[in-house]
């Protein structure tokens, strides 16, 4: 979209210019928030990979502070050689988050297409607060909601290598709405929040950072990773998407080579990343934790802007 000559409209609060996860229309007296994510399969089972398509484009709105409200399915599928009960089940799969959610499944759109995509467009309203990515400053914690690692085990999952109770871990998170962990951290108070999907951990947190003008401090250590995360590794069953990330934020990044590597991979209805004062962290992970999220961690802190956006220590 960077070539596009868009023009400024006074309704339009957030636009694409911060890479926020939703947009923000003024309609009425009512804040809109607005969003569309779609992806290709990352498993097996048409019924999960509905619910983890489904929670992944919901996602962008909780992130926002807001609740969904609408939405519309967007597939496409191969009607000429996959049975059409295959598209049910993915429908079926994504209605079941959907509810979950407590938004209105309203209609959609399929194409014919070589390979089955599914995601949904999304309409929210805004909570009390918009938490878009320009709003953090230095001298805050930074708490991530689930462990990294879904872009990794999928696939080792996808090159039949992985390991039973990995997989099972791993469709627990993708499949777990950030509903939960939004609503918690947005009754203790956050000053803002983002989520973790496609440019992995650094590539969201880069947006914020560069969207707020500060650096900050990532404690390697203290990220928590899923069963099987090194292992699948070391097998080399690293996706693509994870050095493209990589290699777009290592100018921003002051860190060794391969965690740069692996906080890069990407993620699919990943955590959300939380932006907090020091004086919150310890409630809002209580809560968290106990509504649900029992890997959320404390993973590093905001500074002032330096050399680097990024400093993994």
């Amino acid at each position: 979209m960077k070539n596009l000559k868009i023009k400024k409209d006074k309704r339009v609060i957030i636009g694409a210019e911060n890479a926020d996860d939703s947009a923000v229309v003024m309609v009425g007296k009512e804040k809109i928030l607005q969003t569309a994510d779609i992806i290709t399969p990352i498993v097996e089972d048409p019924f999960i990979f509905g619910q983890i398509a489904a929670a992944n484009a919901l996602s962008d709105v909780y992130a926002m502070g807001g609740k969904p409200v609408s939405v519309l399915n967007i597939a496409c599928f191969p009607v000429d050689c996959l049975d059409l009960k295959i598209l049910e089940d993915i429908f079926l799969g994504g209605l079941s988050k959907i509810e979950e959610a407590g938004a209105c499944l309203v209609g959609g759109h399929t194409v014919i297409d070589k390979e089955i995509k599914y995601g949904l467009s999304v309409v929210g309203i805004s909570g009390e607060n918009i938490f878009h990515n320009a709003l953090a400053k230095e001298g805050l914690d930074i708490i991530l909601t689930k462990p990294l690692g879904g872009g990794i085990v999928s696939t080792a999952l996808k090159a039949e290598m992985v390991e039973k109770e990995h997989r099972t871990e791993m469709l627990n998170f993708m499949t777990r709405l950030n509903k939960y962990s939004a609503e918690v951290a947005e009754k203790t108070g956050i000053i803002t929040m983002t989520d973790i999907t496609g440019f992995g951990l650094l590539g969201h947190l880069l947006e914020v950072l560069k969207a707020s003008n500060i650096s900050a401090r990532i404690y390697k250590e203290k990220v928590p990773f899923m069963s099987g995360f090194d292992l699948y590794i070391s097998y080399g069953l690293i996706p693509a998407g994870a050095y493209r990330n990589k290699e777009f934020v290592e100018n921003y990044t002051n860190g060794e080579k391969e965690w740069v590597l692996k906080l890069s991979a990407p993620e699919t209805s990943g955590g959300l990343l939380i932006f907090c004062e020091k004086n919150k962290t310890e409630r809002i992970l209580s809560n968290i934790k106990e509504n649900g999220d029992p890997m959320a961690s404390f993973i590093g802190e905001t500074i002032k802007l330096e050399e680097s956006h990024i400093y993994l220590v």
